[in-house]
């Protein structure tokens, strides 16, 4: 009998014992109801389920969406394990301006100086440059060091739908715990991944494994990252988010599957049985690789990636023009020109993104966040040695 490997992280031991009675079989059946909620909610052991509900409701200002995502909530493979790393928060809020004015009185220590600026300056800030998105890092709570980024539902579901910026959408491609959220967020990330999943087949090769189709997924939304290219990050940040979440990148997307109907599972009558948590072994895909059906995935993306992607075949879009190059092309150009969609899409948000940072967090912090950051990436490693 095959070794299951464990998960470890916050989400074991509880949901490890869900994961472990879900078969390969049910996930991928379209008999199995499942409600986008039930897809995309995680358990996690109750006391940090009561850490994370704790520190959302010491806040006053109303959070409709909070989300918990990344390395202190979810394990990542190659991180040092007895170094608590930060927790951070995606909170989605219905008025970013009574938001932070309610919040800057509770708490003021967690702003830069922006917060002699008032609630409105903050507000548009967040608003109008970057991705919508206002973080305050490095904020003790209780026991625990976070960083919260505020985003009005509108910015937040806007990304879900159409990719306006890929950042938020992006981050929600991967396992995350989702601690509070309306029924229409469910919803509309449900679109999110399908799109996730569209997106991927332009970049896979006819045939692939598991492994190829969540890591393509995970890197979608660094691959226009300016600290990727910076070296300001690990370089094998997405196979060790993958290698170390593999069970609920498959509960996330394996249900979804029969949606995309250009995806097949050439083994699945073999690994019926296998349980969700068992990565022993590996689904093998393929999907039809001619220009028609590229076509027809492209046709479902998202608009604002849709557009992009279209304009690396033809300025003008022209559908007739695009399926005349993807009859000839190569798997390796076609890789390239979404990796260039991509980078055109999410590149400029992201640089200016990253700008504001340097305000919303202060100087001080951001020197302590850079160095924390650099010191992941390669040029980390020269500086150790």
């Amino acid at each position: 009998m095959s070794r299951t490997r464990v998960l470890r992280g916050f989400y074991s031991p509880f949901s490890r014992r869900r994961l472990t009675t879900i078969s390969i079989g049910a996930l991928l059946s379209p008999q199995t109801i499942q409600t986008p909620k039930t897809l995309q909610t995680v358990s996690i052991h109750p006391s940090v389920n009561e850490e994370f509900e704790r520190i959302v409701n010491s806040f006053d200002a109303p959070i409709d969406v909070a989300i918990a995502y990344g390395s202190g909530v979810f394990s990542q493979k190659g991180y040092d394990k007895k170094k608590k790393p930060m927790l951070d928060f995606i909170f989605g809020v219905k008025d970013p301006y009574q938001w932070h004015s309610v919040n800057v009185k509770q708490n003021p220590k967690h702003y830069s100086f922006l917060k002699y600026f008032g609630s409105r300056s903050i507000s548009y800030l967040q608003e109008s440059v970057g991705t919508g998105v206002y973080y305050n890092p490095f904020v003790r709570m209780g026991g625990s060091v976070i960083k919260y980024g505020v985003t009005s539902l509108h910015n937040l579901y806007d990304d879900l739908l159409h990719w306006s910026t890929l950042y938020l959408a992006g981050r929600l491609h991967k396992p995350t715990k989702i601690i509070r959220a309306p029924d229409e967020f469910f919803e509309f990330n449900h679109k999110n991944l399908e799109s996730a999943l569209y997106a991927a087949l332009p970049f896979l090769s006819e045939k692939f494994q598991e492994a190829e189709l969540y890591s393509t997924i995970a890197s979608l939304s660094y691959l226009g990252d300016v600290r990727m290219s910076a070296m300001a990050e690990n370089p094998q940040k997405v196979k060790n988010i993958v290698a170390a979440q593999f069970p609920l990148f498959r509960k996330l997307y394996l249900p979804l599957i029969h949606q995309v109907g250009n995806i097949r599972a050439d083994n699945a009558e073999q690994l019926n049985d296998l349980a969700c948590a068992d990565t022993s072994k590996q689904l093998q895909f393929r999907h039809d690789k001619n220009a028609n059906a590229c076509l027809s995935s492209i046709m479902k993306l998202p608009k604002q990636f849709q557009r992009q992607v279209l304009r690396q075949y033809s300025k003008s879009g022209d559908t007739a023009v695009v399926l005349k190059i993807l009859a000839q092309e190569s798997t390796a150009q076609r890789r390239n020109r979404c990796k260039r969609a991509v980078h055109k899409l999410t590149g400029f948000s992201i640089l200016m993104q990253t700008i504001k940072g340097l305000l919303t967090a202060g100087f001080a912090k951001s020197f302590i966040y850079v160095l924390e950051k650099l010191k992941k990436g390669p040029l980390g490693k020269l500086l150790k040695k």
